[in-house]
């Protein structure tokens, strides 16, 4: 996130709730996320998926 004075802070720059709460644990709006990083991880060869449906009642 940058400050009004231009200044880039992460998370050890800011206070720990602030973090959380621009990252989605917030009710409000706090800033701007200028950049992401995604860490990747490898994906296993065998991958099962199924869907599962259940009903309102």
């Amino acid at each position: 996130m940058v400050d009004t004075k231009g200044r880039l802070l992460d998370r050890a720059a800011m206070e720990e709730d602030l973090f959380w709460a621009i990252r989605g644990g917030g009710g409000g709006n706090f800033g701007i996320v200028l950049s992401w990083k995604l860490r990747l991880v490898p994906v296993p060869a065998t991958v099962t998926v199924f869907t599962v449906h259940r009903s309102r009642n």
